[in-house]
């Protein structure tokens, strides 16, 4: 890992700019008194986080960020791998797949928006910008070839370029 990429991750992990403030508008900086459901996903607000639980008796419904990300269709993570995808279509798309699995079974908040095969590449759309980083981080480990990765903290949106393997 370069030192560019490990400043980028950092700062990133953190999800915070300068002076600790959080850029994301979909997030609030406080907590929400009482306890909610989602209404899309079924995901439960409790103690001021987001999980996946029974729905608690007198939860009133609410949008996650998540949920609401998907319907306004606002990434906080984009994944671009370019290159003609040939053999290896599938196993990208796998490798995508288990890893959003995974991540949304921790963390309600980190999910896929959308995925699309295009001319030059697969293109990633992503709830939250620690999916988007461990896709790429997967395919840095499973193809030895590293991405580029671009964090904007006053939009709070990560973009992440990835050149595809040789099919």
């Amino acid at each position: 890992m370069t030192s560019a990429m490990r400043s980028v991750s950092k700062g990133f992990r953190r999800g915070r700019g300068e002076g600790g403030e959080r850029h994301d508008p979909y997030r609030r900086d406080g907590k929400r008194a009482g306890s909610g459901c989602c209404s899309g996903c079924g995901a439960v607000y409790q103690r001021g986080r987001w999980t996946w639980r029974a729905r608690p008796y007198a939860a009133r419904a609410m949008e996650c960020p998540a949920c609401e990300r998907i319907r306004e269709r606002t990434p906080a993570g984009i994944l671009r791998l370019e290159g003609e995808l040939g053999k290896r279509r599938e196993e990208l798309l796998g490798i995508v797949r288990n890893v959003e699995e995974r991540e949304r079974g921790q963390h309600p908040l980190e999910r896929l928006i959308v995925v699309r095969e295009r001319r030059d590449g697969l293109y990633v759309e992503t709830t939250g910008v620690h999916l988007a980083h461990r896709i790429a981080d997967a395919l840095r480990r499973t193809f030895h070839l590293s991405a580029t990765l671009d964090f904007s903290p006053g939009a709070d949106l990560l973009r992440v370029r990835w050149p595809a393997p040789r099919a």
